[in-house]
């Protein structure tokens, strides 16, 4: 069945690239990639940001078009939803994060709850993990999670106590590791070791580590380290890089930069190279500025970066700032071909398609929605159950309920009201009460697609 979503509006890509840029530790110093890292020889290698090289698959980011709408079926083989029950101690204030086992969601509010929730394949309830509090098994500041494939095990790094703490995912405890460092990223390298990025900004005790990236076992002792910390600019580092795994890799962005690495075996390599032309940062523009003068000089000259990457069988998927508005880039590995937009129309399934960051399952991607982006269509499935045109439904309701975007911006109202015009719009029964049956109140629902072969 198909059927219409709404939009990805550039209000919501404002939200999120002022939450990048107000964050005042998004710092430069993530090119140390550029200028070096330590290999498990304990000898440092060079990785040049050359952008001659043609060894590295490039990633062609050149036809950017803020009025662009991409619908569904242009990106995706198929989407589905899944509701996260919503019961009195399983209530979700922000998804931070989202980890899919074989049969588990886990997932991260670091925002709101302060607590990690696991829910079944299907949304129904499983369990909490953890709780707050100063107790050895409890957590202050669960701000980060990883899942140890290994052990079947959950790692939550509670960063005011400098902790990770290891849970079964039934929420037995079964050990705490203490540090000496603060840390922004926790991510499992292989069995017994994981990955901690330390940013060395937030290191309390002013005396900045040595390298902004360890591998340690589960006693915490280092077993590698990597990313020498630079005394001109190390201070400049990143708070929280862009980590995925792709198989047994941790895949590696920095914000800024125009490539994605990744760690296998602890050593760090280069993967792709983002061709953002014309719109590339210069290096001479990243030197010697502070966040908010390289703020300015990219608004002004009209930049690019890469904020996100991942990685499927068939793909990699970026995600960049360019005019303030965060772009998805859709890259084909087989093809080379790229599909890129920030705008979106749902021609497949359940009306909408306001979501937010990815997240991966394999080689399906996981996001989240928030229950309003349903609801508001309640009017709409009432009136095609009155057998009505739902492609003058959709325009006569979703442009005035986004008046102030759509006015502001004729190209897209144009280009989207085409997208409906032009899409195998229909309606099922079970897809209606499936939008009846959310309620504002209720938990995020989650949408997971795979994507289609271009």
């Amino acid at each position: 069945m198909r059927i219409v979503g709404i939009a990805r509006v550039v209000t919501q890509d404002h939200f999120h690239y002022k939450i990048i840029m107000k964050n005042k530790v998004f710092y430069l110093a993530c090119l140390l990639f550029i200028f070096g890292c330590r290999q498990a020889s304990k000898e440092k290698e060079c990785i040049e940001n050359n952008q001659n090289d043609l060894s590295l698959p490039r990633i062609a980011i050149k036809a950017i078009d803020e009025n662009s709408v991409l619908k569904f079926s242009d990106i995706f083989e198929n989407i589905s939803f899944i509701k996260l029950e919503t019961l009195d101690n399983s209530l979700i204030g922000r998804i931070n994060k989202i980890i899919a086992t074989e049969d588990k969601f886990i997932i991260l509010d670091s925002s709101i709850a302060n607590m990690v929730f696991v829910f079944n394949k299907d949304g129904t309830f499983s369990n909490r993990i953890g709780s707050r509090g100063e107790g050895p098994e409890e957590y202050a500041s669960p701000e980060d999670i990883a899942y140890d494939k290994y052990d079947d095990e959950l790692l939550i790094w509670d960063h005011n106590r400098k902790s990770i703490l290891r849970f079964k995912l039934d929420g037995t405890f079964v050990g705490r590791t203490v540090v000496d460092w603060w840390a922004s990223a926790i991510y499992v390298v292989e069995k017994n070791t994981c990955l901690l990025f330390l940013n060395n900004t937030i290191q309390k005790n002013g005396k900045p580590y040595n390298y902004n990236m360890v591998i340690i076992n589960k006693e915490g002792k280092i077993l590698e380290k990597l990313l020498p910390y630079d005394k001109e600019t190390g201070k400049l580092s990143p708070p929280n890089p862009s980590y995925s795994y792709y198989g047994d890799e941790i895949i590696y962005s920095p914000y800024y930069g125009n490539q994605i690495f990744k760690l296998e075996h602890n050593k760090i390599e280069p993967k792709y190279f983002l061709d953002f032309g014309s719109r590339k940062i210069p290096e001479s523009s990243l030197e010697n500025k502070t966040v908010r003068e390289l703020d300015k000089v990219i608004k002004e000259r009209g930049y690019a970066f890469n904020t996100n990457s991942l990685e499927t069988s068939t793909h990699v998927i970026c995600q960049f700032v360019y005019k303030k508005i965060l772009f998805d880039c859709y890259y084909s590995k087989k093809s080379g071909n790229t599909k890129i937009s920030a705008i979106y129309f749902n021609d497949m399934f359940a009306l909408t398609s306001n979501r937010s960051s990815y997240f991966l399952k394999g080689d399906s991607l996981i996001s989240y929605i928030e229950p309003k982006s349903f609801t508001m269509y309640k009017n709409v499935i009432n009136d095609v159950k009155n057998n009505k045109d739902i492609k003058k439904l959709l325009v006569s309701n979703l442009f005035p309920f986004f008046r102030s975007f759509f006015d502001s911006n004729s190209e897209i109202k144009k280009n989207y009201s085409l997208a409906i015009q032009s899409s195998n719009i229909t309606l099922s029964n079970k897809e209606i009460d499936f939008i009846d049956s959310i309620d504002e109140t209720d938990n995020p629902i989650l949408m997971i697609a795979t994507l289609k072969k271009f």
